[in-house]
C-alpha cells in the first residue's frame, strides 16, 4: 500500500541503495553498493577466463582426435599448447585489480577502479586486434566464439566499474 515511508523503509533505502533522504542523492556509492559490483566484476572475468580455458580444451581435443594419424602427431600434440597463450593475455591481472578495490576505501577504490577499467581496455585490444584468436575462433573443427563472448564480458564489467 503507497504512502508516507516509514523510519524503518527510510534507513533501509539509505543503507542499501545509498540515498540520504536529508540531502541529495549521496555522490560517493555506498560501500557495500561498490563492493558487490567490484564482486561481481571479479567472479564474472574469473568464470569467463574459465569458460576460455574449456574452449581451449575442447579445440586442442578435436584437433588432437582428428590429427591423430598423422606422421608428426608429436608435433602437433607439442604445439597445440599454444593455444592456451591467450589465456596469457587474458590474465589474471583484472582479478587482482578487482580485489585491490575490493579492500580499498575512498580514492583508492576510485583509483583501482579506473586501474581496473584500464586493464580492461587493454584486454579489449588484445581481444580486436590479434591474429592468434581469429584463428582460434575460426578454426574448422569446433565452433567456439571467444572473442564475442569476451569482448561482451569485458563491456559489461567495464559499465559496471563506470557506475562506481
Amino acid at each position: 500500500m503507497a504512502g508516507e515511508t516509514t523510519e524503518a523503509q527510510r534507513a533501509w533505502v539509505e543503507r542499501v541503495l545509498g540515498f540520504d533522504f536529508g540531502s541529495a542523492a549521496r555522490s560517493e556509492p555506498r560501500v557495500g553498493v561498490a563492493s558487490t559490483a567490484f564482486m561481481k566484476a571479479r567472479l564474472e572475468w574469473d568464470a569467463t577466463r574459465k569458460r576460455v580455458q574449456g574452449e581451449l580444451q575442447k579445440l586442442e581435443q578435436a584437433v588432437l582426435a582428428e590429427c591423430a594419424e598423422e606422421p608428426d602427431f608429436d608435433v602437433i600434440k607439442s604445439n597445440s599448447k599454444l593455444l592456451y597463450t591467450v589465456l596469457d593475455h587474458l590474465d589474471t591481472q583484472l582479478i587482482d585489480k578487482l580485489d585491490e578495490a575490493l579492500n580499498a576505501d575512498g580514492e583508492a577504490r576510485l583509483q583501482a577502479a579506473k586501474q581496473a577499467r584500464g586493464i580492461i581496455g587493454s584486454y579489449l585490444d588484445y581481444v580486436s586486434r590479434d591474429e592468434l584468436l581469429r584463428d582460434v575462433d575460426d578454426n574448422g573443427f569446433v565452433d567456439i566464439a571467444i572473442a564475442a563472448s569476451v569482448t561482451q564480458t569485458l563491456q559489461t564489467i567495464d559499465g559496471q566499474l563506470a557506475a562506481v
